[in-house]
């Protein structure tokens, strides 16, 4: 189980990587305008377009890249890097990047919480969806079994 450790890494971090090209959060404002973000959305940066339902103008808004989404992605590709590495301190590194990850999504999630709730006076609301969920809990396991696979090697080492 050992050997096959790095791939099992690889293969939860590439997980990740494929889940922030999906909705995280679904904006909406008073029941009306659902505008879904991806984590690729939050991490880069996006330009949406919404239609006045008066005036029938489009309005163009620029959401600016967000730093802890970017780097919740850094920690998710160099993990999908280091997950190939045989060394044993790889182990620990794709902890520190799971446990990273994990923590900088926690940390988004209350950044656009209360930015939303000082800016939007109650009238946005946010939905996070399937995909911001399970990229949380994949890292917390990337870092847990990342951990567990260290203490392995060590222990053989010992013995």
């Amino acid at each position: 189980m050992k050997e096959k450790a790095g791939l099992i890494s690889s293969a939860k971090f590439g997980l990740i990587i494929v889940l922030f090209l999906m909705p995280f959060v679904n904006v909406s404002c008073s029941g009306m305008v659902n505008i879904p973000l991806s984590g690729m959305d939050l991490a880069t940066g996006k330009t949406i377009e919404m239609k006045e339902p008066f005036s029938g103008k489009v309005q163009r808004q620029k959401i600016d890249p967000e730093p802890l989404a970017a780097i919740a992605l850094g920690c998710a590709v160099l993990g999908l890097l280091v997950g190939f590495v045989k060394a044993r301190p790889a182990r620990l590194l794709n902890a520190a990047f799971g446990g990273g990850g994990a923590v900088l999504l926690l940390l988004l999630k209350n950044k656009i919480d209360s930015e939303v709730m000082k800016e939007g006076g109650g009238i946005i609301a946010l939905n996070y969806e399937f995909a911001f969920w399970a990229t949380l809990i994949l890292f917390f396991v990337a870092a847990a079994m990342s951990m567990y696979f260290f203490s392995l090697t060590s222990e053989v080492k010992n013995e």
